[in-house]
């Protein structure tokens, strides 16, 4: 009977703790520029439509 309650108990408490949110995940975003990959947090709200330009080709664009 422990058993099973332990069993009970520690299903219901498995949403707690087994579907946090990864804080150290990212998403890939490509540069307009060049291609090159740049990482963003996940839950930045950064998409792909926005014009995304890496380090480089922001000093490029700053130049001209």
């Amino acid at each position: 009977m422990k058993k099973l309650l332990i069993c009970i108990l520690a299903l219901a408490m498995l949403p707690l703790f087994g579907c946090r949110k990864d804080s150290s995940a990212i998403k890939i975003i490509p540069c307009d520029g060049c291609g090159k990959k740049i990482e963003f947090p996940v839950d930045s709200n950064v998409t792909e439509d926005w014009i995304i330009l890496c380090d480089e080709c922001n000093e490029k664009v700053d130049r001209d």
